[in-house]
């Protein structure tokens, strides 16, 4: 294998490691917003539930009508939110994605371990491969930019020891 072949399979493997990692960093940040959006939806509206009933055999304030009507038009909000978000559909596909990019990299590791001095095989392995990762990138979500900066910062920072 030629030096700029190793410096070819060191870069991809970095820019690799940044996209897997930040792509399941991505699916705990958007699967943790699931779970917060639906604890509000679920506490607003039993909280709206509990205060409709314990007024039921009363007259209530026109105050306490008013707070009530808020928490139940924000629970609505909520849970619309919640719906149009997809925010349990968008953190399985930055799983899925981490795991093709980490199939990606265990690749990499494969051909580093297994060198070929066969320019043309390489040639060959190499647009094979790239065309696949081109190919997984247009069909995976796109990494929040504070998670790729962090992940950029903490792998090229690595690479640079």
């Amino acid at each position: 294998m030629t030096p700029d072949q190793k410096s070819l399979l060191q870069e991809w493997d970095t820019d690799l490691r940044v996209i897997c990692h930040g792509h399941y960093d991505a699916a705990v940040l958007v699967e943790r917003r699931h779970h917060t959006l639906g604890v509000l939806v679920v506490a607003l509206t039993a909280t709206i539930g509990t205060a409709v009933f314990a007024t039921l055999g009363k007259n209530p304030s026109s105050w306490a009508q008013i707070i009530v009507g808020l928490a139940s038009l924000g629970a609505s909000v909520l849970a619309a939110l919640q719906t149009f978000l997809k925010y349990s559909e968008r953190a399985e596909k930055h799983r899925q994605a981490g795991a093709f990019f980490g199939s990606l990299l265990k690749e990499i590791e494969q051909i580093r371990a297994l060198p070929t001095e066969d320019d043309g095989a390489f040639r060959k392995w190499a647009n094979s491969f790239r065309s696949r990762w081109d190919e997984v990138s247009k069909e995976s979500p796109t990494i929040p930019i504070a998670i790729f900066q962090r992940r950029y910062a903490q792998h090229k920072g690595m690479n640079a020891s």
